[in-house]
């Protein structure tokens, strides 16, 4: 397992606990939903941000790095609660990038804060390079929660 991801878990856990009051109130109820109440619900947005370490980031001793999220991105989260954050390990099946990291909200605002902390620190232009970030949305066609479709009859 690489530092890369047990700093990860270690960010994980921390979320976890962080949201778990909000995962508990976005839950889904036992009662199918109302086509009124699946549109007056937030819009979830799953972003994927690709990330290739650099130097700087691998030089620091595991502990260091531990301390870097600990001080500069827990900070983030904690300030923008409605953003969930998960970073996957990519460098054993990809040259392009080293880490990915998906990053889940219902709140635009939040995550563009949460960017921008980032981009503000040494994470951004020191110890990663960010390549490429994509913006998504559930498919809105199908309720796979619900399992039925949302298509016109």
């Amino acid at each position: 397992m690489s530092v890369f991801t047990r700093a990860a878990h270690a960010l994980i856990a921390a979320v976890v606990v962080a949201t778990a009051g909000i995962a508990a109130a976005q839950a889904p109820s036992s009662t199918p939903a109302s086509a009124s109440s699946a549109e007056s619900a937030p819009r979830k947005y799953t972003v994927f941000v690709q990330v290739k370490t650099r130097d700087a980031w691998l030089a620091l001793t595991p502990q260091d790095r531990l301390a870097y999220i600990g001080k500069n991105v827990f900070p983030l989260l904690a300030r923008n609660q409605a953003i969930k954050v998960r970073f996957f390990d990519a460098e054993f099946y990809t040259a392009r990038i080293s880490d990915m990291m998906v990053v889940e909200t219902t709140d635009l605002r939040q995550y563009e804060r949460f960017i921008d902390g980032l981009r503000d620190q040494e994470f951004w232009h020191k110890y990663f390079d960010v390549l490429d970030i994509f913006m998504t949305t559930e498919n809105p066609m199908i309720d796979f929660t619900n399992a039925r479709t949302t298509l016109p009859k």
